[in-house]
């Protein structure tokens, strides 16, 4: 087959010699007690993994646990590949030759036998792992305070998913039951990687925005394309692997003990000068014109969303040096840290499993600053290095090779179609386009037959003598796929054309649901924004009306006083209701255009009316509009808040002419007792009616009938006029705020 083909190729190994199977297997799958001495235990907490759907090696585990300061224990556990794996053993020269396990689409060539990477080592839920665990404090903001690196016990409490994880994330979905009491933690987690993410950025780290496609071959050969996109789960998981591996390459470079670093260095002075002419052309820069993180991550936000940003985004990568392991620390470029390592998948990368080796000798005092094995590990260290970054290599070109073949198949399948794609490449030859699942092909000039073309190489354009018309990088073009040659990785396409009889409009595999047994890697924002829009358009809404006090229709009379009873009995949660008198001139009274007119009498103002010296309460609710997350959204009219509420909000009944309880507001003359303020549970602010309204007396409004009005307190004036002792100043400062809250309300003083 043609997988068979590229391992030998590339120099892959497949089976394991007889000698390593058969050390692998005498490995028991329960853990002796004398392994567990010096450890920490950690099987109590509720710790968990996240991987892919199709994983079955499970190496790192995380799990968080606020402290009573204010701070967060983030616990990242790695599987103890150390602990099995003994240097100079069978087992140990099979990793190192392997250095990498090779996952090649739909075979998996692991660095480790199944029993260790399947079984023994992975954390697997609902069984002890021996583990080793970095735990980090860190403040709320993401600031590491005080790191622990030690050898532990963990035994795993639920098996998550990407895309279970992502779905709890979007609020679209819980996680299962067996995993419900991990919500909380997720929920912290996924706050306290937010703001690791946005401190990393802020200090340089590079966010690559690229195309990936995962090939699946099923056993019986179907294959299956899907693009892989960014993710909040996926997103999670990084931020605390790339956490652990800093704070252990710090833990290592503070007690001057090597390792093998993983080094990413600037930019050559030629490939810089190379890219910033490259990107001049398409209209970005470099700020500061100098090769630092900060200048690329300028870049990055500068083609952010526009239809280059592919394009940028492989020039930029491209420029760059490949990141490769080292037996010193140069930091790295691209995550703009000054120390980091490899630390967290000892499974598949022989580098990690040398980090592992190196802190248990730390850890048990073996290994000290200017000891004889630390310069014998120096030593090892530049061979080392170079040998796992040239399997490193070998593997991914490898996995990419046998990608491209699967890509020409689908493209294959899919003959006579057209699709819309993007140019990823110019040259004097033709033009080189990807579609959205990743698959490229080329489209030779010789089918650009509308114009002769030109090639400005400077320039990266195909530009027509006649016509004018140019194709450069990012442009959108229709293609259909003309030929496909799988055995030599060849796609050949053709400008696609609408009018042709036998056109046929290909199309792309749908994102699948979340119930579907096949799953997405992820959904870009954008079309979950999408999603929500459309959900939003089906929900029944209405907007936020004007507040106002005045019914336009000054014609319509006071209900009586059996419909205004009726009408308060009769009102439920989320009806429309109002806490209004009856007005002057027989006007009935809205709020929002609902009216409000539901008091007791004709006449609810009346202090002596009623039960308490007040009317029935009035509940006012008001449609709420719902934001682009389909939540309600609070509606704030002047100081009052309105939400769905019902009499149990409401306090106990007040006696007849008293004030309110429990050293609330003093009353105003003008305003009627008992009826100027309530709150509910959770109400903010208070809500105030002047009985006098527009003239200033004290005759309420319901036909009017006089008003008992309470006495005025000592302190407060009865009046707008400045008197009872109260200075000029003071009562025109008490007026105008009067005015304002007033005029705010859409009522105005006469």
């Amino acid at each position: 087959t043609e997988t068979e083909a590229v391992i030998v190729k590339f120099g892959l190994r497949g089976a394991f010699p007889p000698e390593v199977e058969a050390q692998a297997n005498a490995i028991p799958s329960q853990i002796p007690d004398e392994a567990l001495v010096g450890r920490l235990d950690l099987r109590s907490f509720n710790i968990f993994t996240v991987d892919g759907r199709d994983a079955k090696d499970f190496d790192d585990a995380i799990h968080i646990q606020p402290t009573p300061e204010g701070t967060f224990v983030v616990g990242v556990h790695i599987a103890d590949v150390s602990h099995y794996v003994q240097e100079g053993t069978p087992l140990d020269e099979e990793a190192y030759a392997r250095a990498t396990s090779v996952y090649l689409p739909g075979r998996v060539l692991p660095m480790l036998p199944e029993h260790l990477s399947n079984g023994v080592c992975s954390l697997v839920p609902d069984e002890d792992r021996l583990t080793m665990t970095a735990l980090v404090e860190l403040s709320a903001e993401g600031e590491i305070l005080k790191v622990q690196i030690a050898p532990s016990v963990i035994n795993s409490k639920a098996r998550l998913t990407y895309d279970e994880v992502q779905a709890y994330s979007e609020a679209t979905a819980t996680l299962p039951d067996a995993a419900r009491m991990l919500e909380g933690d997720l929920h912290l987690l996924l706050k306290i990687t937010t703001k690791l993410r946005q401190k990393r950025l802020r200090e340089g780290s590079l966010d690559f925005k690229m195309r990936e496609v995962k090939v699946d071959v099923g056993p019986d050969g179907k294959m299956e394309l899907t693009p892989i996109r960014e993710e909040t789960a996926r997103g999670m998981i990084e931020d605390l692997m790339l956490l652990a591996n800093k704070v252990v390459a710090r833990y290592l470079i503070e007690r001057s003990v090597p390792a093998l670093f993983r080094i990413h260095e600037e930019p050559t002075l030629q490939r810089f000068q190379d890219v910033t002419n490259a990107i001049g052309r398409l209209g970005f820069s470099f700020p500061g014109g100098q090769p630092t993180p900060q200048a690329y991550q300028a870049v990055l936000k500068q083609v952010r969303g526009t239809n280059r940003e592919s394009v940028v985004n492989t020039m930029l990568l491209r420029s760059m040096q490949q990141a490769k392991y080292a037996g010193e620390n140069l930091g790295h470029f691209g995550l703009a840290f000054g120390e980091y390592l490899h630390f967290t998948s000892p499974i598949r990368r022989y580098p990690d499993l040398l980090v592992h080796r190196v802190l248990r000798g730390v850890l048990s005092g073996e290994l000290k600053a200017g000891s004889r094995a630390v310069a014998e590990l120096q030593g090892k260290l530049p061979g080392m290095g170079d040998h796992t970054s040239a399997r490193e290599r070998t593997a991914a070109e490898a996995e990419r090779d046998l990608t491209k073949y699967y890509q020409a198949k689908w493209a294959q399948e899919h003959l006579g179609e057209s699709f819309p794609g993007a140019v990823s490449g110019v040259t004097a030859s033709g033009l080189y386009v990807a579609l959205d699942n990743g698959v490229e092909g080329k489209l030779h000039i010789s089918h650009l037959d509308d114009d002769y073309y030109v090639y400005l190489e400077d320039a990266q354009i195909l530009r027509g003598r006649s016509g004018g018309r140019s194709y450069r990088l990012g442009d959108s073009v229709n293609v259909t796929i003309q030929t496909v040659k799988p055995l030599a990785r060849q796609t050949d396409l053709t400008l696609a054309d609408p009018t042709d009889p036998a056109y046929r409009a290909g199309t792309m595999p749908e994102e699948n649901s979340m119930d579907s047994p096949v799953k997405i890697r992820a959904r870009r924002r954008e079309d979950r924004e999408q999603e929500k829009q459309k959900r939003l358009e089906t929900v029944e809404v209405s907007a936020p009306r004007k507040f106002t006090l005045d019914d336009p229709d000054e014609g319509q009379s006071a209900p009586t006083s059996a419909q205004s009873n009726a009408q308060s009995g009769a009102r439920e949660r989320g009806q429309n209701a109002g806490r209004s008198g009856q007005p002057q001139g027989g006007r009935q009274r809205t709020f929002g255009g609902v009216p409000v007119d539901a008091g007791s009498q004709g006449g609810s103002r009346q202090g002596g009316q009623g039960s308490g010296g007040r009317g029935a309460r009035r509940v006012v609710t008001l449609e709420r509009p719902r934001n682009e997350h389909l939540r309600p959204v609070n509606i704030t009219v002047q100081r009052m808040y309105f939400g769905d509420w019902t009499l149990d909000n409401m306090p106990p009944e007040e006696p007849q002419g008293g004030g309110r309880q429990g050293g609330g507001r003093p009353d105003r003359p003008g305003v009627e007792r008992g009826r100027g303020y309530s709150r509910g549970g959770n109400d903010r602010g208070a809500h105030e009616r002047s009985a006098g309204g527009r003239s200033g007396s004290g005759t309420a409004r319901s036909g009017g009938q006089p008003q008992a009005t309470p006495a005025p307190r000592p302190q407060e004036a009865s009046a707008p006029a400045p008197t009872q002792g109260a200075s000029g100043d003071e009562a025109n400062k008490r007026r105008r705020r009067r005015r304002g809250r007033r005029s705010g309300n859409g009522a105005g003083e006469g």
